[in-house]
């Protein structure tokens, strides 16, 4: 027996969604990537809007060399942040993979899944 039919065995789950809204009940898993993608989408959000200022602010300028080094130094912490951010997206991606692959292995190992 493997854990979808170990979900899909359990008594009630369908009444419980009729009874809320008629919505079936959403894996933890799903939710979580769903806020995630959110989260990363609000980001790259707030990225592109930092360049989009760091840039005005260089174009508009005038030829002052401070006001530039200042649009550059914005432009270069932007871009660390984004790099910080990727990194971060990455190691939570690598970590959430090997887990589940090592949950799965068990399960294998314990007859969970045929």
């Amino acid at each position: 027996m493997n854990a979808t039919d170990l979900y899909r065995s359990q008594t009630g789950m369908s009444e419980v969604g009729a009874v809320y809204g008629d919505k079936k009940p959403e894996d933890i898993r799903i939710v979580a990537t769903k806020i995630i993608q959110w989260a990363l989408g609000f980001l790259a959000l707030i990225f592109l809007v930092l360049i989009i200022f760091a840039g005005f602010k260089w174009m508009t300028s005038g030829g002052n060399e401070e006001e530039v080094k200042k649009a550059q130094a914005l432009m270069k912490n932007a871009v660390i942040g984004l790099i910080i951010i990727l990194a971060a997206w990455s190691i939570t991606y690598y970590l959430i993979y090997m887990f589940r692959k090592t949950i799965i292995d068990q399960a294998v190992d314990l007859n969970f899944v045929p």
